[in-house]
């Protein structure tokens, strides 16, 4: 049986009204506190706190036009080197990172819409094929394409040890994730992932036991002003030039990217442009090119700009021999 990888960026998303990168902070700024459920009970707290170090980190003159990859660099690297940014200290730094995850989740995920499933759906179902075994890898945070998975009755086998909250039954079909994803949680104690479609989860039930039993100490601590959280840990590779894959299960996922593409007959990028500054995605594709120089490649995108069009050709032709590959500038 051929092998057909469908590698999906953030131009797959887009058509559901997930926000670009570039639009993430304006959609957090934007957020209703009226509009939230029962269940968003940590994101007014985290709202306060990222305002108030994104209002001291930027000139007013200059609000929106910061990117994601300054914000998380610049954090980044002073939690590593435990310094200040300004009167932010290191152990501050490491809770408005946090928060910043989980508002990018909150704001990428009530996006998705009932009706943009079934859109989907239609549209996926022409990459299916008996003939051809099917294998995902999805460079986006949002979970979309799980969902959309999930609705023509798969189940979803992220090819880690990790465990689900949810009971899903189905054919299982491949979804890797090597950036991550905002239904995966870490729990910062055991280090095991959870992952949920529906219900999110919040604590890690083997662990809760180590804070209750622990209830003199924290208040002695919380005394002190030093606050515990028990929260699980959103588990995503942010936009950092600081990129370190701290989680062994991440650095399986990439084992298992170049595993897929040194086996495909066939690979298929949807709304990823491939971009230069893709160092560690470009240096797999590079070498599992350099093992299965004949496979087929089909690029679909977004644009109608030549300039554009010619950059992003070039961007795949810096990989990809110009015999073995096509390109559809229409969108998804």
């Amino acid at each position: 049986m051929t092998s057909r990888v469908i590698i999906l960026g953030a131009g797959f998303s887009i058509p559901a009204g997930i926000p670009q990168q570039n639009q993430i902070l304006k959609s957090i700024f934007n957020i209703k506190l009226a509009d939230l459920s029962h269940l968003d009970t940590a994101i007014p707290d985290d709202i306060e706190l990222f305002k108030k170090f994104y209002q001291y980190f930027v000139k007013k003159d200059n609000y929106f036009e910061i990117h994601l990859e300054d914000i998380y660099t610049s954090i980044d690297k002073a939690i590593v080197r435990q310094r200040n940014i300004g009167v932010f200290d290191a152990s501050l730094l490491l809770y408005i990172r946090e928060s910043l995850d989980r508002l990018i989740g909150y704001v990428i995920n009530r996006e998705i819409k009932s009706d943009d499933i079934e859109k989907y759906k239609e549209k996926l179902s022409f990459f299916f094929d008996k003939k051809k075994k099917i294998k995902f890898i999805s460079l986006n945070w949002d979970f979309l394409l799980e969902k959309v998975l999930l609705e023509m009755n798969f189940k979803i086998d992220y090819e880690i040890p990790l465990k689900f909250t949810e009971d899903i039954k189905g054919k299982g079909i491949a979804v890797l994730k090597p950036h991550g994803s905002l239904n995966w949680k870490l729990c910062p104690i055991c280090e095991k992932i959870f992952a949920f479609f529906e219900n999110e989860i919040w604590h890690c039930k083997n662990c809760h036991g180590i804070y209750s039993n622990e209830v003199s100490l924290m208040n002695e601590l919380i005394k002190k002003r030093i606050i515990i959280k028990e929260r699980l840990i959103p588990l995503l590779v942010t936009p950092t030039f600081l990129k370190s894959n701290f989680v062994p299960q991440l650095n399986l996922i990439m084992q298992f990217f170049y595993e897929y593409l040194i086996e495909a007959d066939e690979l298929h990028f949807i709304g990823y442009s491939l971009p230069l500054s893709d160092h560690d995605i470009r240096s797999v594709l590079l070498s599992a090119k350099s093992v299965n120089p004949h496979v087929n490649v089909s690029v679909i995108l977004k644009s109608k700009n030549k300039t554009e069009i010619k950059r992003l050709q070039n961007n795949y032709r810096s990989i990809y021999t110009e015999n073995n590959i096509q390109f559809s500038f229409k969108g998804f």
